[in-house]
């Protein structure tokens, strides 16, 4: 069987907690090749276990400090067949971070060319990677990452109108809270409106709560020890209001769990619309107040949260089996 091993990045276990356990627990991913992950510092990135491996997939983030210790990867790694998984950068994070543009796409450029293949989690990062000629060969493969979903759509179905609509993550710039709780504080405090709960934590707390002082509608707590599962159960609906998100995992977990689900036009975020999201138009807080109204007033339950996770795990797993579908030939040649 196909041994692979996934590097993750040592500095920020949480932030890929879902998808590691995905690939480690997934069945259909089991019964094609034998996953396991390294959490490695992104700058050293090596691991013992890799003289058992077959396939070597980096989930790290690319940096010119990093640079050095991918070409020693790449040197050390001769016999095997390297992949890289993009899932930090995208067009909405080089327009809200990145001013040395130029350099910056030289970077990824000469980060990328030291793997045998590229993948893309979604078709809109993969689409900007084309556009901007980062990577050689044939276009970006779309992975899609997951998340093990099977208990999700066993929660407690959600109140509808929503009661409470949820906001998950980080408290930072990237996740856009500070435009919800804007876009929140315009609304009508009717009788019976629902309260705005931003689940998380991070730099940007204080500036949250001093936003939000004087609305008694808004809530903002610690991440629960259950986990995103145990937010999701405490939310009726969720908002994602990213500044930029080349996938936006949560938007699948929370369909999952039968929430609906508003997300910000940017990235990959919009494509999770054909599965029952609801995209609000542009960035602004006007537009997210419409969006929330509109979601205050919404009765209807998310159809089939059991059909969605099956289908956003099949997906993830066929796309990764295409993936690794090309590493069968070089394994079967080294023996």
């Amino acid at each position: 069987m196909l041994r692979v091993l996934h590097l993750a990045d040592a500095a920020a276990p949480e932030d890929s907690a879902p998808w590691r356990e995905f690939l480690t627990g997934e069945p259909g991913l089991a019964a094609m090749a034998r996953h396991e992950v390294a959490l490695v510092p992104h700058h050293r990135p090596w691991s013992p276990r890799m003289a058992e491996a077959d396939v070597v997939v980096s989930h790290l983030p690319l940096s010119w400090r990093g640079l050095p210790g991918l070409v020693g990867l790449r040197a050390r790694a001769a016999r095997l067949r390297l992949i890289h998984v993009e899932h930090r950068y995208c067009e909405g994070y080089v327009a809200s971070r990145v001013t040395a543009r130029q350099r910056f796409r030289a970077l990824l450029r000469t980060g990328y060319a030291l793997f045998d293949e590229v993948a893309a989690v979604s078709p809109a990062q993969a689409a900007w990677m084309q556009r901007h000629a980062l990577t050689s060969g044939p276009p970006p493969r779309v992975v899609p990452p997951c998340a093990l979903l099977e208990a999700l759509p066993d929660l407690p179905r959600p109140r509808l109108p929503p009661q409470v609509i949820g906001a998950i993550g980080r408290f930072d710039r990237q996740s856009g809270f500070d435009l919800l709780v804007e876009a929140f504080r315009a609304l009508p405090a009717t009788p019976g409106a629902p309260r705005l709960q931003l689940i998380g934590a991070g730099p940007m707390e204080a500036a949250l709560r001093r936003a939000a002082a004087g609305d008694a509608r808004i809530g903002i707590a610690a991440m629960p020890a259950g986990g995103v599962p145990a937010a999701l159960a405490a939310c009726d609906a969720v908002a994602i209001p990213s500044r930029w998100d080349p996938f936006g995992l949560l938007a699948v977990q929370a369909m999952a769990a039968g929430r609906p689900v508003l997300v910000a036009p940017v990235d990959g975020l919009p494509e999770h619309v054909a599965d029952g999201a609801v995209r609000v138009p542009v960035m602004t807080a006007a537009a997210w107040s419409q969006a929330l109204s509109g979601l205050a007033a919404d009765a209807r339950h998310p159809p089939s949260p059991h059909l969605k996770a099956r289908q956003a795990a099949a997906r993830s797993v066929s796309a990764w089996s295409a993936l690794l579908a090309s590493a069968e030939p070089a394994r079967r040649s080294t023996g």
